[in-house]
């Protein structure tokens, strides 16, 4: 029988459904792109500066930079492992940089900063090589020699002025933490610092997650016995430590809501096999959603993947409004006509509103409204087309209707209509007149991080004098020449700034390269051999120095004299390269300079200051103020895209229902549950954010299916009992799967569940009050 009922066009159907779904599928195994840039939820005429910023976001130092600390044991053995750790970290290649006090660079650099000192030296200058000026440094090389740890003595010969340590001074001249047996330690002295900055960009947590572990693995190594312990804090833990956080929470909400979800299921229909085929319309929903994003997009933005699926939530509906109204007199498919049209219209309300998305401007708005669309058009049309073939293979189940009773109650319904009417214009009342903010654009406030870990990283950064990198100078050049003799202009302008308090520090890639003219002003300035000898031979007169022990010193600055200053090109590997390039990169065929500044403690005077300097090519930005002013402009697009996707839904419903009442009409319950929804949050005390108005775009889905089944016309009684209990189905495992993930401890899981669970239940309230009879339930 069963083999009969799989007639040819059936099976041609399920094959060509099942061919698709594979197509796509492998599709996707092969071609399938998961992106994570930033600049994806930026408007698509966002400025340079902004795509840059958030590039810097994404790989610049504050997004890469380790806090490592180790205290317990002694000092000696807390400054040796310091010393070892270091050593460690900048032998892995996973580092761009490690600071511990010590200069940290190797064997080749070391002789390429030493044969091209007194080129890069900031203190050489025509005194410096006088008869004076090498006097002066001779005297203060005999005091040195008296402190043996001040002075490496095999450099005396080649480097009496000492612009090797200059130079390594200049490089260190930010404030720093206090420095003890050659490394760093905090005040109190109970541990040892060490920054570490990660090779691997801000959000390859894979690759940030690898580097971490090195530096637990090479601490146990270095360690021993000493008794000493480890700390690590920093942008990599704290993304590295949410993403897990997030991954357990997620692992154990999925557990307990597929069990609610299939418990609901289960006392609904008490059918393994309609529990199995529920689940069909939503797997090809969210398989078609990434096929087309990564078809039209060349891949699909994680924060689109999860946001999707999230609003896909109500393609669970479709399968179960079939289920409900199934009977042993009628085929899947004759059931399914008598509901289609109301099914329909929802469908394609819901599409359109959606649609009103892929234009908003901003790409990764545009991949979400896309990947909706898509997965929702695939949602409905496997419910229509092959969910009641599945059906239809074996006898239908038979389940037991819950005992649900509809009789007309005017008065109660008219007085439940007007309760929600009063209480929706008191929340629109309190919405208007609310002073206090309602908008969250600050991202740490929705960090699942403990508060006693972001505590312990404020200590750590005191500790260290660790600058506020989220202040910069940017500035766009043609070349890294350009780029470089403008780093030394602002140079000249910011000490003063530093000088007068505006700012603390800030650091160049100008003080770890000068320019090529600025090299080539400096070779100018070196004497010849001849002047050289006569006014070092002079300026030794009465010391104790050796004849002829500076012979390697008039060497070295006669090859200075011929030497080929040094480009970006010829530093690009090492410690030093990996520096610059946080500093000076290419982008979009030039280059891009930035200026960390350390110590803004007055934003707006240092802006005043900055304005009077009359650099116009020369940009202040605050990277927190810039994240949260885009996240403020992506908010307002999304919701101008829900007002318009509100009104393109209510002409789709007008067109479908050939009436504009009843459009206002099945609009009215959504829009008063979601005016109370966004009202109990704020009393609640939230601060909305962007995750709530994603939540929100469910609720508008959701409702407005509630709304048109509970205002379609029933031809008999056991029709509306059905309905209803299609509705009370959906409802009840909507708010549950949404309430468990509402109890989550993670800001973004608790907005999203919160708001869903809230909306879905006033919107069935509301649904219910605004239908043309009242339903009692009773069990």
């Amino acid at each position: 029988m069963g083999m009969r009922i799989l007639q040819s066009p059936r099976k041609l159907i399920i094959s060509f459904w099942l061919l698709c779904l594979l197509l796509v599928g492998w599709s996707l195994s092969v071609n399938l792109t998961v992106q994570s840039d930033l600049s994806q939820f930026m408007p698509a005429g966002a400025s340079a500066d902004e795509a840059m910023m958030l590039n810097r976001l994404q790989e610049g130092p504050a997004a890469r930079l380790v806090l490592i600390a180790i205290e317990q044991g002694e000092l000696e053995q807390r400054a040796a492992s310091s010393k070892a750790l270091a050593k460690l970290l900048r032998e892995s290649g996973l580092f761009t940089q490690v600071k511990n006090g010590e200069f940290g660079l190797d064997g080749t650099e070391r002789q390429r900063l030493a044969a091209h000192r007194y080129l890069l030296s900031p203190e050489v200058s025509v005194h410096r090589f006088s008869e004076q000026g090498l006097r002066a440094a001779l005297m203060q090389r005999l005091d040195d020699l008296r402190m043996p740890l001040l002075l490496d003595k095999s450099a005396l010969p080649s480097d009496p002025t000492a612009e090797t340590l200059a130079i390594l001074r200049n490089w260190g001249s930010n404030p720093q933490p206090e420095r003890i047996k050659g490394v760093w330690f905090s005040l109190d002295t109970k541990q040892a610092l060490l920054l570490a900055e990660v090779a691997a960009a801000g959000l390859a947590l894979d690759q940030q997650q690898a580097a971490l572990d090195f530096i637990k693995q090479a601490f146990n190594q270095v360690k021993a016995d000493s008794g000493v312990h480890l700390l690590l804090s920093g942008s990599p833990m704290f993304a590295t430590g949410s993403r897990e956080i997030i991954r357990g929470e997620m692992t154990t909400l999925s557990t307990y809501s597929t069990v609610a979800l299939i418990l609901i299921l289960s006392l609904a229909y008490r059918s393994p096999r309609l529990l199995l085929l529920a689940g069909v319309p939503l797997g090809a929903a969210v398989v078609a959603g990434m096929g087309a994003v990564n078809w039209v997009f060349d891949g699909v933005h994680g924060i689109t993947l999860a946001f999707g699926i999230t609003l896909l939530g109500v393609a669970i509906d479709y399968p179960i409004h079939l289920f409900s109204h199934l009977t042993p007199e009628q085929k899947p498919r004759t059931t399914l006509q008598t509901i289609w049209p109301t099914m329909r219209l929802g469908v394609v309300t819901s599409v359109l509103g959606y649609l009103a998305l892929l234009t908003s401007g901003f790409p990764g708005l545009s991949q979400l409204g896309l990947f909706t669309c898509a997965g929702l058009a695939a949602a409905i049309l496997t419910t229509k087309w092959v969910v009641p073939l599945f059906l239809e293979i074996g006898p239908l189940p038979t389940f037991f209707l819950w005992n649900v009773k509809l009789q007309p109650r005017l008065s109660l319904q008219r007085a439940g209509v007007v309760v929600l009417v009063l209480l929706g214009s008191a929340v629109l009342l309190f919405l208007l007149l609310r002073n206090a903010p309602i908008w969250q654009s600050n991202l740490r406030a929705l960090s699942p991080i403990p508060q006693s870990l972001i505590t312990q990283d404020g200590e750590l950064r005191k500790a260290f004098r660790t600058p506020d990198l989220n202040h910069m100078l940017v500035a766009r050049a043609a070349s890294p020449e350009e780029a470089l003799q403008l780093s030394e202009q602002l140079e000249v302008r910011l000490v003063p700034a530093v000088d007068a308090g505006l700012i603390s520090g800030f650091d160049l890639a100008s003080r770890y390269l000068p320019s090529i003219q600025r090299q080539l002003q400096r070779q100018s300035l070196l004497p010849e051999r001849q002047a050289l000898e006569a006014r070092l031979a002079a300026a030794q007169q009465g010391l104790p120095f050796k004849q002829g022990l500076f012979a390697p010193f008039v060497e070295a600055m006669e090859q200075a004299r011929e030497m080929a200053p040094l480009s970006l090109d010829d530093v690009n590997d090492g410690v030093l390269g990996m520096r610059l390039r946080t500093l000076l990169f290419t982008e979009d065929g030039g280059w891009v300079l930035m200026v960390p500044l350390y110590g803004v403690n007055d934003e707006k005077a240092f802006g005043q200051w900055m304005d009077q300097l009359g650099l116009a090519e020369v940009r202040y930005i605050n990277l927190r103020q810039e994240m949260e002013g885009l996240i403020d402009r992506f908010r307002d697009v999304a919701l101008e895209r829900l007002g318009l996707g509100a009104l393109v839904i209510l002409f789709t419903l007008s067109i479908g229902l050939r009436s504009l009442r009843r459009g206002f009409h099945i609009l009215t319950p959504v829009c008063l549950a979601v005016a109370i929804d966004l009202a109990l949050l704020l009393l609640m005390g939230q601060l909305l954010s962007l995750f709530h108005l994603i939540a929100l775009l469910l609720v508008m889905g959701i409702g407005i299916d509630y709304s048109l089944f509970f205002n379609r016309q029933e031809v008999d009684e056991e029709g509306r009992q059905r309905t209803l209990h299609a509705l009370l189905v959906c409802a009840i495992s909507t708010v549950m799967v949404f309430g468990i993930l509402a109890s989550s401890e993670i800001p973004v899981l608790k907005a999203i569940g919160q708001t869903v669970s809230i909306g879905v239940f006033f919107s069935f309230l509301a649904a219910a009050f605004f239908s043309p009879t009242q339903c009692r339930t009773s069990a």
